[in-house]
């Protein structure tokens, strides 16, 4: 098993890949390791593992954020990216809220112009531009099970 403690996302699943094993990413915050840097490693480094075995790896995401409707350091006018644990599409609506009508799918690590914050009438919400489309839309910028934040500054 590879030591990738320390290492970049990309270069611990380079190593990973060159080992021949699967992986799976998990994101956790912390105030000590950088983002994008791997904390953690299961199984540890130096253990004898089987071609195809599969691997944890947990990445920082930085330090913790605000919590659930709280849109953290977000500014109109500014560019964001979408960076979700999950790397999956983020629903673009019609108007806030998850009962609003879906208009599109924001990709991950997709980038948007923030247009409008405005937490005291739709805390946890954003209107942002797709930059790579032009499209407007409303998105969660926190995931409210978990106060993870979705977008954040680029």
């Amino acid at each position: 098993m590879p030591d990738c403690y320390g290492l970049s996302e990309d270069s611990a699943e380079g190593e990973l890949a060159r080992a021949g094993l699967d992986w799976t990413v998990y994101s956790e915050p912390s105030d000590t390791v950088a983002a994008g840097r791997v904390i953690s490693q299961q199984p540890p480094p130096g253990t004898s593992v089987s071609t195809g075995e599969s691997v944890q790896l947990v990445v920082s995401s930085g330090p913790a954020q605000p919590s659930a409707g709280d849109t953290g350091s977000l500014q109109e006018g500014q560019t964001a990216v979408y960076r979700d644990r999950d790397r999956d599409n983020l629903n673009i609506r019609q108007s806030p809220g998850t009962d609003a009508p879906i208009i599109g799918k924001l990709p991950y690590g997709a980038r948007i112009r923030i247009l409008e914050i405005d937490d005291s009438v739709y805390p946890g919400w954003v209107r942002g531009e797709v930059m790579a489309t032009g499209q407007v839309g409303w998105m969660a910028c926190r995931n409210p099970s978990d106060g993870y934040q979705l977008i954040r500054p680029d």
